[in-house]
């Protein structure tokens, strides 16, 4: 059995194969890139780390370079066909966190010099898979010529809390051949994650501990207790439906303003938008803790509304996600409980 490898990524990365003879790799499309590292903090959360061992690779197959950046692991693969690899990347959260997996797939097209899928066209090229005994999404994404180009066949699974992309690409011809392997390797994975000492168990809930600072919560508001990348979450429920409000906490400046609002308008169904419109959408509003920025979106059918607090090291996250007329009578009491937040 492979050693467990394991590593916590904090921000979305989406493996990108570059055109041409050549594939580049990149940790992140340019306008999600990660933040630098935050310069340690005694007071930060500790956070679950992502788990996955496999068993004996297939022929041909090499891990190479270990974990390296936003990777989990890497694989070189050999074989007639010319070359490829295979890269691995978690991510906390499932993947409508991202904007969903048709927007991943017109990412890895784009690369590949090919033009965006439609909803129907998704569904045609998305085949269920089994990945560490639960149910996955395999793309095949092929640059047009089966003998010579690239080619991306790629996989998407949810597991334990964690969203994983495994991407193997490369020469067409060798990837294509590949494809048997890469679906056996899938099929004997194990995921999970390991909980750090000084965490609670996402079940207890517990208020307890010094991550989790003094607030004034509405009396409606249920206790869900602290979920998965999340120190506290609550559900407020009435007249139109429900809405869940969630607080979590990054170093630095969490990627920036432009990735995350992006990320967040992918979840209420909307496409990106530029940068500058991106900052635009980003309102500042006054909390005694000192800088803060609200974001308002609008989707078909939920709303969201988010107010970022930087204080010292770290980029503090208040949510509130559901339904349009919910997200809307919660307004006022949710910006009254980010106000009334007293920070470590």
């Amino acid at each position: 059995m492979k050693p467990v490898i394991q590593q916590f990524c904090l921000v979305f990365a989406v493996v990108l194969g570059g055109c041409g003879g050549k594939i580049e790799v990149y940790d992140a499309p340019p306008d999600l890139a990660p933040p630098a590292p935050a310069p340690p903090s005694a007071s930060a959360p500790a956070m679950p780390t992502p788990e996955m061992t496999w068993k004996d690779l297939p022929a041909g197959w090499e891990e190479v370079g270990g974990q390296t950046g936003m990777r989990f692991a890497s694989f070189a693969i050999t074989g007639d066909g010319g070359k490829a690899e295979l890269a691995v990347f978690p991510f906390p959260g499932p993947p409508n966190q991202m904007g969903g997996e048709k927007r991943l797939v017109n990412m890895w097209r784009d690369q590949l010099g090919l033009a965006p899928v439609t909803d129907q066209e998704f569904e045609k090229s998305s085949q269920k898979i089994e990945a560490g005994g639960v149910e996955g999404t395999m793309f095949d994404i092929n640059s047009g010529e089966e003998s010579s180009g690239d080619r991306i066949v790629a996989a998407v699974v949810w597991a334990k809390g964690f969203t994983w992309f495994l991407k193997m690409s490369g020469d067409s011809a060798l990837v294509a051949a590949q494809k048997p392997a890469f679906v056996s390797f899938l099929k004997g994975l194990t995921f999970g994650f390991k909980m750090p000492e000084s965490m609670p168990s996402p079940q207890s809930g517990s208020r307890e501990g010094g991550d989790r600072p003094n607030w004034k919560t509405p009396p409606h508001w249920e206790d869900l207790g602290a979920g998965m990348m999340q120190i506290a979450k609550y559900r407020a429920s009435g007249e139109g439906g429900e809405t869940e409000i969630s607080v979590s906490r990054l170093g630095g400046a969490a990627g920036g303003i432009p990735a995350n609002v992006n990320r967040w308008l992918g979840q209420v169904g909307k496409p990106s938008v530029t940068n500058a419109d991106a900052n635009a959408l980003a309102k500042p509003i006054e909390v005694p803790a000192g800088s803060a920025k609200n974001v308002e979106l609008s989707g078909d059918s939920k709303d969201m509304q988010v107010i970022m607090v930087s204080q010292g090291d770290s980029t503090w996250f208040f949510k509130s996600f559901g339904a349009k007329a919910a997200v809307e009578r919660e307004k006022a009491a949710f910006v009254e409980f980010v106000k009334s937040v007293e920070y470590n």
